[in-house]
């Protein structure tokens, strides 16, 4: 049974609001989700006969991978179990959906809504034959330039709960397993290998541990381990993490796998938890067996591994036939062509957030003739994703302006739609320096010092380069190269040049062998991406020889340069003057300007360097709104984006996430009204990268990074300093009103060793449109005698009203909603005083509260 921990989490699930809501009485018992009951009843003893025919090198076969699967042992008919990333959809597959990321299902603040896509993309992995995906991905939202960030749930432990719990039940009712990542404190990218996080048993409980205990308790079957440590042991080989709370308190009894080349030895990982190796056993094959051979690991570990696997196989009806995992025509695999999409579309759609919308400059018009300018480097490209491991190639991609085509089109309205397809990110592929003569003549080497001879040579137009992991030629070592590219350029114009140049690991600059701009580190653990800009005043005619210098230590590799002419000759994200500036966008009634990141500049593997629009985007944001004051900005990024500098010059800001293969659809529904926005913020945007919390001990010191800010992140941290936030957890603007207000709060039970509270609210539509209003229910306690933050979401709901219509929503809170854990007593408590609950606004301001008290246990 799941000890006091696992009972917390579990019963975490009824703070959701829903309009009536059940409670669970006596003991909380781990949930399985439909998958279960795909293995007969024999199933576990069919699992126990296996392990007594397995040989001893059988056993320790299974618990090594190779690729993306798990190894097969013909003999006795046991097949592999073929894996796939991620959390945006199959990988691996042919033809699948391109999923908005997770932070954009977080953002639509609907769990139904996101199980039911769950079901979905359990559907599609399924019918490509993946029967283990590797997701979702729970880890916190700690740092707001995090790589990763994309994937996750946001900032609040309840929510991503609600998130997990929601995708796990989903993908496992398909007969398809989860392996829920990356456990834990996985939060930045930057030294994910190494770092070690220093964090209290206070903060993981209630900060970065629930997702993971909400994945658990809806039945996961897998849980992987992150890369990096925690307090002073890698989590792979952590036996706190893995023995102690996972198997032990929580009651987990599927298998933990690393994260690929993610173990780190074969006796500490085998004894501490781990039971399979990713992507080949390195540690679990030879020297595991060699280990059981001479008693240092009990071949009782290896049986207990063997039989968490083996156990995960029979719940997906695995070993019921051994021809099983090559059939996906079961009753639960369908055509899925035409009704994803449509799920795809819905979840876009509501995740889109209206962050700005001065004078209700939006939605557009669409009964009178306007004239629109779309421009910017995300206006013609379909930015679906972010960069890294989950990145999906989907069966189709719609852009911001082929989604407003054709909308407009279908719609009928006079609006004339000037589209400008001339900027870009890097890795769009385009960069292109219209006054380099010749070619960039390019020099591999296989050390990060350009020593030797090179190993490779090659000619290339531009230099626009994204690796991923890999190297430009199979000479290349992947993992430690060095390059060199030499060309002339000839100015066309006498000026101030700009060299635009981005990248991961390391770069330098040389005009005339003159050093111009150098980012040489010797730090050759850092993993982000780095976006700068030198200007050079040059002379037109002239013939400069222009030399870059790169070198790559690990991780991805991707490097981009441009050189921008003055006075707008070269049109691209850094140019200037955007095309048209002068006539079309001052003329147009509206300038629709489509910014933000892409899966090159925000990625797995590296962490933004800067909070700040990369490649020149802040610039042609201040000039397109001061030519035009209807200026619209919409951004699709995955993160949080400083907009000190331009917020106030623009009326309105859409925030668009990466939205999937869908997502120009979406954008355009949004803008022209026909969906009215009802997405919520999940993470909190401060102001700037010095108003994060995080900021103060990112990226660590000596290895180590310390979370100080303990369990006051995001918006916990943002209550106390509120003129640090931007906008907070929670916010998001619609086209119509609404007013909401707590009805009535009864107190059932007032005794802090068991409270009981039910919380009735009622919202009403008091605008003129049908909208959706997220009704978002916080607790905090009064005068507290232990430092807590101010208030902390337990309850949300989303209603979808008429224009007029009211609904009533109930939510009904036990000792999860109060309590707070201990470390000197290392239990959870509820202390007898004053508590605060309070309904807040589409903007995140409290609008009604109400005030409680619970009382000391009377003897």
């Amino acid at each position: 049974m799941p000890g006091d921990g696992a009972r917390f989490f579990e019963m975490n699930k009824f703070f959701t609001a829903l309009i009536i809501i059940s409670t669970l009485s006596g003991c909380a018992t781990k949930q399985h989700t439909p998958v279960e009951s795909q293995g007969k009843p024999t199933a576990q003893s069919r699992v126990e006969t296996l392990i007594s025919k397995m040989t001893l090198e059988e056993k320790v076969s299974l618990l090594g991978g190779t690729g993306f699967a798990t190894r097969a042992i013909d003999r006795l008919g046991i097949p592999a179990l073929e894996m796939t990333d991620g959390p945006v959809g199959v990988r691996a597959g042919h033809g699948t959906t391109a999923w908005p990321a997770g932070i954009a299902m977080a953002a639509t603040f609907d769990p139904e809504l996101v199980g039911k896509m769950a079901r979905e993309f359990g559907e599609e992995a399924r019918s490509q034959n993946k029967r283990l995906l590797l997701a979702p991905m729970v880890n916190i939202t700690r740092t707001p330039w995090g790589g990763r960030n994309f994937e996750s749930y946001g900032e609040d432990p309840l929510l991503t709960s609600e998130m997990a719990r929601a995708f796990v039940t989903g993908v496992q009712s398909m007969g398809v397993g989860t392996s829920i990542k990356h456990f834990a404190v996985n939060n930045q990218e930057w030294g994910r290998d190494h770092i070690d996080v220093h964090v209290s048993e206070r903060a993981l409980r209630e900060i970065y541990w629930p997702g993971f205990a909400a994945g658990v308790n809806a039945g996961s079957v897998s849980v992987m381990a992150a890369y990096n440590k925690a307090n002073g042991a890698y989590c792979s080989e952590n036996a706190r993490l893995l023995q102690d709370i996972l198997k032990r308190e929580w009651g987990f009894d599927g298998f933990v796998v690393s994260d690929w080349e993610g173990t780190h030895s074969t006796i500490a990982a085998a004894l501490n938890g781990l039971d399979l190796e990713m992507p080949n056993p390195v540690f679990f094959g030879p020297e595991l067996l060699s280990a059981v051979q001479t008693k240092k690991i009990p071949t009782a570990v290896i049986d207990d591994k063997v039989r968490r696997i083996l156990s995960v196989l029979a719940r997906l009806g695995l070993l019921e036939d051994a021809t099983s995992s090559k059939n996906s025509n079961d009753d639960r695999v369908t055509n899925f062509a035409s009704h994803h999409p449509e799920t795809a579309l819905k979840i876009a759609q509501e995740s889109i957030v209206l962050l700005k919308n001065d004078k209700t400059l939006l939605p557009l018009p669409l009964k009178k003739k306007i004239s629109v300018e779309v421009l910017g480097p995300s206006a013609t490209r379909a930015r679906t994703g972010g960069g890294g491991s989950s990145f999906v190639h989907g069966s189709t991609a719609i852009s911001a302006a082929d989604g407003l085509r054709q909308r407009i089109q279908e719609s009928g309205a006079s609006i004339e739609l000037h589209v400008h397809d001339n900027m870009s990110l890097p890795g769009d592929g385009v960069i292109k320096s219209e006054i380099v003569t010749g070619p960039f003549r390019g020099e591999f080497f296989n050390n990060p010092n350009l020593a030797g001879q090179p190993v490779h040579n090659q000619e290339f137009s531009t230099i626009d380069f994204d690796w991923e992991w890999g190297s430009p030629g199979k000479s290349v070592n992947a993992n430690k190269f060095s390059a060199r590219w030499t060309a002339a350029i000839t100015p066309r114009k006498t000026g101030e040049h700009a060299f635009r140049i981005a990248f991961t690991q390391a770069a330098r600059v040389y005009l005339d062998d003159s050093l111009i701009y150098d980012h040489w580190s010797a730090d050759t653990n850092q993993a982000q991406l780095t976006d700068d800009t030198v200007r050079k005043p040059l002379s037109a005619g002239k013939t400069y020889q222009l030399r870059i210098e790169y070198y790559k230590m690990e991780g991805l590799a991707n490097l981009q340069l441009e050189v921008v002419e003055p006075d707008g000759a070269t049109e691209s994200a850094s140019t200037a003057k955007p095309p048209g500036m002068g006539s079309m966008v001052r003329q147009a009634d509206y300038s629709l300007l489509f910014v933000g990141q892409s899966a090159k500049t925000e990625s797995e593997s590296f962490d933004r360097s800067s909070l700040r629009l990369p490649f020149g985007q802040e610039e042609l944001i201040l000039k397109t709104a001061k030519a035009n004051p209807n200026t619209i900005v919409i951004v699709q990024a995955g993160s949080p984006i400083d907009m000190t500098a331009w917020a106030s010059k623009v009326r309105s800001i859409v925030y668009a996430w990466y939205p999937g293969e869908q997502g120009g659809l979406a954008i355009a529904d949004v803008l022209l009204g026909a969906v009215n926005p009802s997405g919520r913020l999940p993470i909190s945007f401060p102001q700037t990268w010095g108003d994060s919390p995080a900021a103060q001990t990112y990226p660590g010191v000596d290895g180590v990074a310390t979370y100080s800010d303990d369990v006051f992140v995001g918006y916990r941290y943002f209550d106390l300093e509120p003129g640090h936030a931007a906008f907070r957890f929670g916010h998001g603007l619609s086209y119509t009103t609404f007013s909401s207000k707590i009805a009535r709060v009864t107190v059932l039970d007032a005794d802090a060793s068991k409270p009981y509270v039910e919380v009735d609210a009622s919202v009403k539509n008091t605008g003129t449109r049908a909208g959706a209003y997220v009704a978002q229910l916080y607790v905090g306690e009064l005068n507290p005698t232990a430092t807590r933050p101010v208030r902390e979401l337990k309850g949300f709901k989303k209603v979808f009203l008429r224009p007029g219509q009211s609904a009533d929503v109930q939510f009904k809170l036990d000792a999860e909603a109060f309590r707070h854990f201990d470390e000197s007593s290392n239990a959870w408590v509820v202390s007898p005083g004053r508590y605060q609950i309070s309904l807040l606004s589409e903007e995140s301001h409290p609008v009604e509260s109400a005030v409680i008290t619970l009382l000391a246990k009377q003897p």
